[in-house]
C-alpha cells in the first residue's frame, strides 16, 4: 500500500498523539485469586466470570473439542452439567452466561486490555445460552471479536461460567 507524501505528516502526528495519551484506567474489572483460583468481576454488570488457576491445569474456558459425536445436544447438556457442578474460587452457584452477557465480557476486557485465560485450542468461541440453544460467541479469532453465532455441530467451543455478586 502506498502512502501520499501529503498525508504523512498528519498521518504520523496523529500517531504520536494515539501514542502519548494517556490510557484510561479502568476500574471496571476486579481480579481475584483465591487459592490460585482467580476469577473476574465486572463492577458495572455485577457478574464474576471464571477466569481459570495459575497452578492447575484449568483455564477459564473448559472445552468442548470438535469431534463427529459432540452435537449441539450433547454439547448444551455438557455445558450445563459443567457450570451447575463446578465449585470455583469458593463458590458453587456457577451457571452458563447468557450469548449477550458473553459477548459483553468478551468486547469489553478486550477494550481494557484485559486477556482472560483462552489457552485451549478448544475456546476459541465461548458458549452462550439463548433460550433452549446454545450459540459461540468469538473471542479472538479472524471474525470480529464478540460476534454471535448459531452453533454448529463439530464447532470448536467452550464455556466460561459466570455467577451474580452482590
Amino acid at each position: 500500500m502506498k502512502i501520499s507524501k501529503r498525508y504523512l505528516l498528519p498521518l504520523i502526528t496523529l500517531s504520536l498523539f494515539i501514542a502519548c495519551s494517556p490510557k484510561p484506567k479502568s476500574n471496571r474489572f476486579k481480579i481475584t485469586n483465591l487459592n490460585d483460583e482467580i476469577t473476574i468481576t465486572d463492577t458495572k454488570t455485577k457478574l464474576e466470570w471464571v477466569n481459570g488457576s495459575e497452578f492447575k491445569e484449568f483455564d477459564g474456558c473448559k472445552g468442548f473439542p470438535k469431534k463427529p459425536t459432540n452435537t449441539e445436544a450433547f454439547i448444551r447438556e455438557a455445558v450445563f452439567k459443567h457450570c451447575e457442578n463446578l465449585t470455583f474460587a469458593g463458590h458453587s452457584d456457577w451457571r452458563v452466561p447468557t450469548a449477550s452477557e458473553n459477548q459483553r465480557f468478551v468486547i469489553a476486557t478486550k477494550s481494557v486490555n484485559i486477556t482472560p485465560y483462552y489457552t485451549i485450542k478448544a475456546c476459541p468461541r465461548v458458549i452462550g445460552a439463548r433460550g433452549e440453544k446454545i450459540v459461540s460467541i468469538n473471542t479472538h479469532n479472524t471474525k470480529p471479536i464478540g460476534e454471535i453465532n448459531s452453533w454448529v455441530d463439530g464447532t470448536n467451543g467452550g464455556v466460561r461460567c459466570v455467577r451474580e455478586v452482590k
